[in-house]
């Protein structure tokens, strides 16, 4: 993988994690990048790496043709982890683009065309907003 796409992927991870509908009144506090955000994404790409999700060693599954704007040719996997002691699923999608990219080329070469990783995972709620709804 490239050193553009770890930070791409651990700043996906970053924006993604703390999505909690925040309102007006949140204006004066930023509602992610805050250093237990920051904590939690490094501790949630360890789990991802353990679950081989994401890293060198991650699972190759069946590329896909994508559509706009998710991207060319995707790979989607979920599986669970466990993060601070509550088990949940998470869904990881790998975008891929490049020049002459196909589905054929992205399962025989995957790092060279690996453009964003896109890691989603309901982060509980750490209580200056409402609650997440009940499922």
């Amino acid at each position: 993988m490239k050193v553009l796409g770890l930070a791409i992927s651990f700043g996906m991870v970053l924006s993604i994690l703390n999505f909690t509908g925040a309102t007006a009144q949140d204006d004066a506090e930023p509602s992610f990048g805050q250093p237990g955000d920051i904590a939690f994404a490094t501790e949630l790409w360890r789990e991802l790496e353990a679950a081989r999700l994401v890293g060198p060693r991650s699972i190759i599954a069946q590329p896909y043709e994508g559509s706009d704007p998710h991207g060319v040719i995707l790979i989607t996997l979920d599986s669970t982890v466990t993060m601070e002691g509550r088990e949940d699923t998470v869904i990881v999608k790998k975008n891929y683009a490049g020049e002459d990219i196909s589905i054929e080329s992205v399962a025989t070469k995957p790092d060279q065309f690996l453009d964003a990783i896109t890691v989603m995972f309901r982060r509980e709620q750490s209580g200056r907003n409402s609650p997440p709804t009940e499922r």
